[in-house]
């Protein structure tokens, strides 16, 4: 019977890797599913923490399941959805069972195969971000204002609601191929950006024609924006380039959207890309041999 109970844990764990949502909110789910984040409750159980209290509101335990569901922040961010979710009404009893509502919603809300994409995408972000408010006021003691919390929230579901539409269908992911060698005398610059309530990171990894690691690189943006994450990503790697000596350079990056709008006729590109693709084409010129190829995030090599 335990050996039944961890094999269907374990399966309900790897379904969060087959989801659409960025790889970075994956791991956060993840390390939820398996009762890994940092909290007091889990750090007591090793060093001493005089005050176990929630540090959104006081509330004697802080508990996993307490910070994401319970307290009135993790509350009133669930209910601001479309979907208006109410998380009291569902009686969860442990962490595990939130990472599971989220990849199977109950049937009782209702759910189309959309809202179903829309929710876990939702609960992804409300997750993520209620556990970077945490560790500001842990850490920094500070906290985001009321209409702070809900502008760069709401942002970043609509850039990463956006992202996900303009995914490939599922069906096609598993044809995609692995990450390719460059050409002979080239070099493969790969970029991506990992975005945050108040900022985002961005790196890129240079490998040449045999594969074997040339450079790499990351920075701080200063942006929560994915879409502009992921172009700063890309800029990134082009400045790069043109400080390297190749025949041709190839720049991946899983944004879609980016790539796309490189390679689009001048009147086709989306008016809050022009800047970027403009810049592109600038660095372009003095690189001249560049191609722009998109890979989906599991072909990512960084």
């Amino acid at each position: 019977m335990e050996s039944d109970g961890q094999n269907s844990a374990d399966s309900f764990k790897r379904k969060i890797w087959k989801t659409k949502l960025h790889r970075r909110l994956k791991l956060h789910l993840w390390r939820i599913a398996s009762d890994l984040l940092p909290t007091k409750d889990q750090t007591s159980r090793y060093v001493h923490i005089p005050d176990l209290s929630c540090p959104f509101c006081g509330f004697d335990s802080t508990s996993t399941l307490h910070l994401f569901t319970q307290c009135h922040i993790a509350r009133a961010l669930w209910y601001r959805s479309q979907l208006s979710i109410r998380l009291d009404n569902l009686q969860l009893s442990s962490t595990s069972q939130l990472i599971e509502m989220l990849l199977d919603p109950p049937n009782v809300m209702q759910f189309d195969k959309e809202n179903k994409v829309k929710f876990l995408l939702f609960g992804a972000l409300c997750i993520d971000c209620i556990w970077m408010w945490r560790n500001k006021v842990v850490h920094e003691g500070l906290l985001p204002s009321e209409v702070q919390k809900s502008r760069s929230f709401h942002k970043l579901v609509q850039e990463h609601w956006r992202l996900i539409k303009s995914s490939l269908p599922m069906d096609s992911w598993r044809s995609l191929s692995r990450w390719l060698k460059p050409r002979y005398n080239s070099f493969k610059l790969n970029c991506d950006a990992a975005v945050g309530l108040s900022y985002s990171s961005i790196a890129v990894v240079v490998r040449d024609w045999r594969g074997k690691l040339v450079f790499a690189h990351s920075k701080k943006e200063n942006t929560n924006v994915t879409l502009q994450a992921e172009a700063d990503a890309i800029i990134l790697a082009l400045n790069i380039a043109t400080k390297l000596n190749a025949s041709h350079f190839v720049i991946e990056s899983d944004s879609k959207i980016c790539i796309d709008s490189i390679r689009a006729p001048g009147d086709q590109v989306p008016w809050r890309l022009l800047s970027f693709v403009s810049a592109v084409n600038s660095i372009f010129v003095e690189l001249g041999s560049v191609s722009f190829s998109w890979v989906y995030q599991s072909q990512m090599v960084l």
